[in-house]
């Protein structure tokens, strides 16, 4: 899941006692993501959707949910093409349903 400097910062918050609440997204991609630019044209996270698209991390789906799986549509000037989840979760209740990997973020150069 690609996540912004907020989002990244309470997930990986050392105390565990961040609200996790709107740290999760409700897209992600199974694909490996090695930079900003890929974020934004083959994942199609446009300026707009996400301003600061910093990190990268890895997410567990704790529990069955309605997902869709796909090829990542064009969005404006950007081609898409890679592939990704949309989850089907309120905001409010991803932080029941994902679970960040210890570990796994890495800063987008």
């Amino acid at each position: 899941m690609v996540v912004d400097d907020i989002a990244f910062k309470t997930l990986t918050d050392p105390t565990g006692k961040a609200n996790k609440g709107r740290a999760f997204g409700g897209w992600a991609t199974f694909d490996e993501v090695p930079n900003k630019s890929y974020a934004r044209n083959q994942l199609a996270i446009t300026a707009e959707m996400k301003p600061n698209i910093g990190y990268v991390v890895e997410v567990e789906i704790t529990k069955p949910i309605n997902a869709k799986i796909g090829i990542v549509g064009p969005q404006d000037a950007v081609k898409g093409g890679g592939n990704q989840l949309h989850f089907f979760v309120t905001a409010a209740d991803r932080s029941e349903v994902f679970r960040y990997i210890t570990g796994s973020g890495k800063v987008l150069p």
